[in-house]
């Protein structure tokens, strides 16, 4: 019996590295090897605790570990599936998971629990190689271990002042628009993006939609789907001035600057007095190591902020830093 029980957590342990690795590369029906796995990993240590515990032979630093792995198969199983809940949770079952002295328990001397240990360990070694995407950009952004006001601050992404006022142009849409947005209040950003789509099918040639739709798809860190239904934006509306500024933005974060320098350069061509959009184009400038290209951009933005708004301000001194353009 202890075979296979044995051998089913070392398939569970496979299913999750599996799974892990599918998601980062966003192959669809990674989710069900993920579940399977941090679902089979979770019930183990469950178990072993809970058994212990009845038994009365626990110790503090094997409880402390089967807590603290149980804990972080919850963030994995959230982050990796990109639920946009359980943020600080996420963030003190790592900071434990980092902390706590796990070696401890190699101080016990008993074979089975020596067997045991070797599981803990096994387990820490996986989790904290599939931490390490969390914590950084991987296959165009992170998978929302840092909260997303917390991460725009740390990798400079902007949310575009834009102003954009999204309006259904048919009465039948416009249920479904409103349903997308409550189920957005309510932080269930698929549920607002099933239905904001079920309003684009009603309304096809409505670039308003897609644009959303972009925002939406940011939210939920997928900056390829954003980048396509900006696309579909501007297909439909070829001098929507914003879209361009936030596709030339996305481009620069994946990487690509030729393609961001063109967007940002359409964007500021259909609105010469959008200072988020010069800024924007200094980025990619600056990464093109087009240095005093970027500091003129700069003074362009500085010259445009013509209503003297004091977080642009703060970006411009920022951007002129980063460039060292000077004064």
């Amino acid at each position: 019996m202890r075979a296979f029980i044995n051998s089913l957590f070392y398939l569970c342990v496979c299913l999750v590295v599996t799974g892990i690795f599918l998601c980062l590369f966003r192959v669809t029906g990674c989710g069900l090897a993920l579940v399977l796995g941090l679902s089979g990993v979770v019930v183990f240590f469950l178990s072993h605790m809970i058994k212990r515990i009845i038994s009365g032979k626990i110790d503090i630093y094997t409880f402390l570990a089967d807590i603290i792995i149980i804990s972080v198969s919850i963030v994995l199983f959230i982050k990796y599936l990109h639920w946009s809940f359980f943020d600080y949770f996420s963030i003190i079952a790592i900071a434990a998971f980092i902390i706590f002295p796990f070696l401890y328990v190699f101080r016990h001397q008993h074979e089975n629990i020596r067997v045991y240990t070797s599981k803990i360990l096994m387990v820490y070694i996986i989790y904290a190689l599939s931490i390490i995407p969390l914590l950084i950009e991987i296959d165009n952004g992170p998978n929302m271990l840092v909260p997303p006001r917390v991460y725009n601050k740390l990798y400079d992404v902007r949310s575009h002042p834009s102003g954009v006022k999204i309006e259904c142009w048919s009465d039948s849409s416009k249920p479904y628009m409103d349903t997308a947005e409550n189920l957005y209040k309510k932080s269930d950003i698929d549920g607002a993006i099933t239905y904001f789509k079920k309003a684009s099918a009603i309304e096809p040639y409505n670039y308003l939609f897609h644009f959303r739709l972009s925002e939406l798809y940011l939210d939920n860190h997928s900056i390829n789907e954003a980048v396509q239904e900006l696309s579909e934006a501007i297909r439909l509306n070829p001098k929507f001035d914003v879209a361009y500024v936030n596709r030339g933005l996305l481009k620069y974060k994946i990487g690509d600057n030729e393609g961001a320098l063109e967007d940002l350069n359409v964007a500021t061509m259909l609105n010469k007095m959008d200072p988020i959009a010069y800024l924007d184009k200094s980025l990619a400038l600056h990464s093109l190591k087009r240095i005093q290209e970027a500091c003129l951009t700069i003074d362009t933005a500085s010259m445009v902020n013509a209503n003297n708004d004091a977080a642009i301000i703060r970006e411009i001194a920022e951007e002129r830093k980063r460039c060292d353009c000077g004064e």
